[in-house]
């Protein structure tokens, strides 16, 4: 997996969901969640949450984050 920033939906619970994020230099947008998870890492007692994203382009990616930080492990899943 790869690090790349990642920028949410910003509702009223504050970040939401996956907007849009960078992979290899080139810009994508979210079209659909096709599903989420929020896990807790049992080793070290953080949050994690996992989405299955569809871009505009049809390609499907992994996006994992810890602890809200803005940037998340990404992979492609094709």
């Amino acid at each position: 997996m790869a690090t790349s920033k990642v920028y949410y939906y910003s509702g009223s619970k504050g970040d939401e969901y996956p907007r849009y994020f960078y992979w290899s230099n080139k810009k994508y947008f979210v079209k659909k969640v096709l599903s989420e998870e929020n896990i807790l890492d049992i080793n070290t007692g953080k949050q994690i949450r996992r989405f299955l994203v569809e871009t505009e382009e049809g390609k499907k990616f992994q996006i994992e984050e810890k602890e809200g930080k803005g940037y998340a492990q990404m992979k492609n899943t094709k």
